[in-house]
Parts: C-alpha cells; sequence; structure tokens
C-alpha cells in the first residue's frame, strides 16, 4: 500500500479480554490497500469525505459510503481501485474460530462458515459496531466490551453466514439467568467478565448476551452498571464523597460515574447529593428505577 495523508492515523490493539480479536483504528487515511487476509475483517466505515470507496474483492468491484460495513473473509484478497479522500474506519479483525464456535451452537452444517454479504447498509448492524469500537476507545469495562463482541459477532453469523439449520438451538433455562444475575448482584464491585457469567450459567458467551437481555431487558454490561447505580445512591444518599463512590462502585473515574448518573437519572451525581429528597420522594425514586431498570423478579 501506498503512503497515506498527512495527519494519518494507523493503529492495532489486541485487547487482552478479547482472545482472538485484533483492532485497527485508521483515520484521516487517503491509501490505496491491497491487503491479504487470514480472519474475517468487518470494516465498520464512519466517513469518507462525503464520497464512496471503490474496492475489488472475488474479482468485483464494490462502492461503500459512510456507515455501511465491509465484510471479508479468511483467505481473501481486497484491494482499493483508488485512492479516496481522507476516510476514518475500523477493522475488526476475527479469528476463524470464534466464528465456528458461534455457527456450532446454532447448530449449522457447515465447517467453513461462508459470508453471504460483502456490504451491510443496515444502520442496526452498523450502530452495533459503532458501540463495539466506541467501548475499546473509550474506557469500557471488560464486560461490556465483551457483551457488545459477542452481540457483534452473533449478529455477524445471524445475518452473514450462510447456514443450513440442522437442529433448534435449546432454549436456557430461567435459573441459568438467575445465577447471571445473582452473580451480578454479589460482585458487581469487581471486574466481572463474560467468561465468569458463562460459567456460572453454562452458556455459551454468544448465546448468554441475547439470553439475558431477553430476560432482564437489557444485556449483562448495562445490568450491572445499573446495579452499580442503585447501590452508589445509597452511598451519596448517606455522605460518601462522590470521588470514593465512583471507586468504590467500579468505574473508571468520576467523570465515566457522572456519565451514567446523568444518563439514567436525569440529574448529576453532585445534583442528586444536593437535593434533600423526603420519604415520599425516595419512595417515588426506588419504584421507578428499582422496578423497571432492574426488572427483577422472583418466582
Amino acid at each position: 500500500m501506498n503512503s497515506g495523508a498527512q495527519g494519518e492515523r494507523i493503529a492495532f490493539s489486541r485487547p487482552p479480554e478479547l482472545q482472538g480479536i485484533e483492532i485497527m483504528v485508521v483515520e484521516h487515511c487517503a491509501r490505496r490497500w491491497r491487503v491479504f487476509h487470514d480472519t474475517y475483517a468487518v470494516v465498520t466505515i464512519l466517513d469518507v469525505s462525503g464520497r464512496s470507496i471503490e474496492w475489488l474483492y472475488r474479482r468485483k468491484i464494490y462502492g461503500t459510503e459512510a456507515k455501511n460495513i465491509m465484510l471479508i473473509e479468511p483467505g481473501e484478497l481486497h484491494a482499493s481501485t483508488k485512492i479516496t479522500p481522507p476516510a476514518n474506519f475500523r477493522v475488526l479483525c476475527v479469528d476463524p474460530s470464534l466464528i465456528e464456535c458461534e455457527v456450532k451452537e446454532l447448530a449449522m452444517r457447515t465447517s467453513h462458515p461462508h459470508l453471504k454479504l460483502v456490504r451491510v447498509t443496515d444502520p442496526l448492524f452498523f450502530r452495533a459496531f459503532t458501540l463495539l469500537h466506541w467501548s475499546l476507545e473509550n474506557g469500557a469495562t471488560t464486560l461490556e466490551r465483551q457483551s457488545h463482541l459477542s452481540a457483534c459477532i452473533r449478529l455477524l453469523v445471524d445475518e452473514c453466514i450462510e447456514k443450513s439449520p440442522n437442529a433448534e438451538l435449546k432454549q436456557p433455562n430461567r435459573l441459568h439467568l438467575l445465577r447471571a444475575r445473582d452473580f451480578i448482584w454479589e460482585y458487581y464491585v469487581e471486574n466481572i467478565t463474560l467468561d465468569e457469567l458463562a460459567t456460572v450459567t453454562g452458556l455459551s458467551r454468544f448465546h448468554l448476551v441475547r439470553a439475558f437481555a431477553a430476560e432482564f431487558g437489557m444485556p449483562p454490561h448495562a445490568y450491572l452498571n445499573q446495579v452499580r447505580l442503585a447501590k452508589a445512591k445509597n452511598l451519596i444518599a448517606s455522605g460518601i464523597p462522590l470521588a470514593l463512590v465512583a471507586v468504590e462502585m467500579g468505574f473508571a473515574d468520576q467523570s465515566h460515574f457522572t456519565r451514567h448518573f446523568l444518563k439514567t437519572y436525569g440529574v448529576t451525581p453532585a445534583e442528586y447529593a444536593g437535593k434533600k429528597l423526603n420519604r415520599s420522594s425516595m419512595k417515588m425514586i426506588a419504584t421507578k428505577y428499582l422496578r423497571t431498570v432492574l426488572v427483577v423478579e422472583h418466582h
């Protein structure tokens, strides 16, 4: 590939909590690429200066615009047909074993999963991969990163892999999901991982995220945040300094804590601490958030 535009930034990373994954961050790039892939590559196009990218893949030329996803299989080569205006994009390189694991769980008859799509324009698909990359670049928790990755791989297999169903996927017992919920309640201050929840439930990481969200209304990492915020409110009400509350509840820093608190409750932790809430107000908050957000059921 030729040299890129002035101000170009290209960076690779292999997050230790995401085994089998390599991330490529590309900013302000105007290169002409010619790359062989030994993994599945999911290219999330963030911005192409208002123009499309042309690329050659499997002897055909494809045009890709901003907010599109490019998909490339292991063993394939893709090449840009020309230098384009500076573009920003992210590449998720997925080891074939992760895709094969998901395919096996879904009981598909294939030993070499084949992508039936080359380009995806679905906004929901784009959003899922954008959220994954955002979590990797903005100090998200291990559980949040792993949850986003599992959701993306599940989406990739569900929507883009040619499949021939061999058997119906066994639905998880509610008891398995309650074990994950209880684990989060008990260890909410720890850096919980998706592998730990998978071990507790006996489910695969890929299946767990979707099943948990269907049961409790949100994926495990979002549920963990809500538990932490609910506990944080109690600490704030008791007069604990906000900086200490953020640390005690496992947030990366106070700004991270404040952002989540504001998004959930509509006020900052400092504003919440300054309010003198009577018993009626506290009951209203508890009813609104602990019932509708945490969605705790007992049977």
